[in-house]
């Protein structure tokens, strides 16, 4: 049971290269496609405390952005990925 939490930064119906200006620089950001939609994501933590500071220094270049927490590379709500992180 791997969780994971990362930030994601940008949705798009259309696909866009990682290294587009669109990124301002962003190192490390990766692509999923889920529901017919590009995600972008930022950040690979198993540790919920850990990935907050790194949302609030994204925050700063996208203010919309926000913590997903993936679990088996399927996205769960941060509810359920918080409570079994603690369980581990």
């Amino acid at each position: 049971m791997n969780i994971y939490f990362s930030i994601q930064i940008l949705t798009s119906s259309k696909r866009i290269k990682r290294d587009s200006t669109i990124f301002k620089g962003i190192q490390g950001v990766k692509e999923i496609k889920l529901n017919g939609a590009y995600k972008y994501l930022v950040g690979n933590e198993t540790d919920f405390n850990k990935i907050v500071p790194l949302k609030n220094k994204t925050r700063e270049i996208f203010p919309d952005a926000f913590i997903v927490a993936t679990r088996n590379g399927l996205r769960i709500s941060i509810s359920d990925a918080i409570e079994a992180s603690k369980k581990k």
